[in-house]
């Protein structure tokens, strides 16, 4: 059903949302084309998978580890080494959400006349938010100290003080540029 409904969106909405003319009218001068990617694009950023692992119930496992230690041994196992290569899927993908919009900013204010949009900011204090409620599943100090520093400096400015102030875009930029040297080794470990 899920899925129906997304290809519905897919083939009927979205076509018509992100035509030229369709989001400059609705849009007016906050129109801006990078706004709208492609569907292809769209569907790289998501993803879904349903691993359905066959377990009996309680009383089913207890029979198999009588019967058969092994086997209850390589059940548990075989969950564990699933469950760790999904936490370490959620980890590195959690270090590039962090180091993407640092990238960004830098990219932005390395420009002569740079475009600010509220995303600019907007996409790294979201995710600066998120990060300490992954703590108990990346068990990553280096993860958490990166997002609290960025946290502690663009939680103090807005993108209009970004507009406005030359000051706040030095020291956004440097900001930016420190953590992504101090904390790229640390990103890179992940990556597969």
């Amino acid at each position: 059903m899920t899925q129906q409904v997304w290809m519905k969106w897919a083939d009927d909405v979205y076509p018509e949302w992100a035509l030229p003319e369709s989001a400059k009218s609705r849009m007016g001068d906050l129109y801006n084309e990078t706004d709208f990617p492609t569907l292809k694009d769209c569907m790289k950023h998501f993803t879904c998978e349903c691993t359905i692992v066959p377990l009996g119930e309680a009383e089913q496992v207890k029979r198999i580890m009588l019967i058969s230690k092994q086997s209850a041994e390589l059940l548990e196992k075989s969950i564990d080494a699933k469950v760790q290569t999904q936490i370490e899927e959620l980890h590195t993908s959690i270090w590039k959400d962090l180091m993407s919009p640092l990238e960004k900013i830098v990219e932005v204010f390395n420009k002569d006349k740079p475009k600010i949009y509220e995303t600019l900011l907007g996409n790294l204090l979201e995710i600066v938010n998120v990060i300490p409620s992954y703590d108990a599943l990346t068990k990553d100090p280096k993860l958490q100290e990166a997002a609290t520093k960025a946290k502690a400096v663009f939680t103090t400015m807005t993108t209009a003080d970004l507009k406005k102030s030359e000051e706040a875009r030095k020291l956004a930029l440097s900001t930016a540029k420190d953590l992504i040297q101090n904390y790229t080794p640390y990103a890179r470990k992940f990556a597969a």
